[in-house]
């Protein structure tokens, strides 16, 4: 794994091994795709799951306005 991929979230295609990069939103819209093979990924999700990464992103976003608004 590259140092690019190591500081973006995402993973190695199953199907041909080419790094994915996602985010909480490409998550939650529910379908990933790999850019190489066109594979097509569904993330199996239950609500539970939703609210908890919404609540992760809208979390992100606070700490990416504080760090704005410090510099």
């Amino acid at each position: 794994m590259s140092n690019t991929q190591q500081q973006k979230p995402g993973f190695n295609c199953p199907e041909c091994g080419s790094f994915i990069q996602t985010n909480i939103e490409l998550i939650l819209s529910g379908k990933i795709y790999c850019s190489s093979c066109g594979l097509e990924l569904t993330p199996q999700l239950d609500q539970q799951d939703k609210e908890a990464l919404k609540k992760m992103d809208d979390a992100n976003q606070k700490l990416r306005d504080i760090k704005r608004d410090q510099n």
